[in-house]
């Protein structure tokens, strides 16, 4: 099985469960996605690092709450049902946009 690396992961605090089904339906095939990150309902993913700029765009117009990770870098190995590896290399990331205003400053 091929391994792949994601760089960027967005973290969507929240999402009721129209607005997750709607966000998947959208994310690009090869993806790393935790539906379980945490016990307040927020949900996780990781995308290649091309796929970025859309899905900020996605994000923004969606009006989500969110954190933007632009340098988080997860391989595929993790296990996605059990999101504390996860969780630990997001806690140890100093680059994190989780305002409107930033997310668009990274989309210029």
């Amino acid at each position: 099985m091929e391994q792949i690396n994601f760089k960027g992961g967005f973290l969507i605090k929240k999402p009721t469960k129209n607005q997750w089904e709607q966000l998947k339906s959208v994310l690009p095939r090869k993806k790393c996605v935790f539906e379980r990150f945490n016990d307040e309902g927020d949900k996780f993913f990781a995308i290649k690092s091309c796929y970025d700029v859309d899905m900020a765009k996605y994000i923004l117009n969606q009006k989500f709450k969110f954190a933007f990770y632009p340098n988080i870098n997860l391989k595929t190995r993790l296990d996605t049902y059990y999101p504390e590896e996860a969780q630990k290399i997001i806690n140890a990331q100093i680059d994190v946009i989780n305002n409107r205003k930033e997310l668009r400053k990274f989309l210029i």
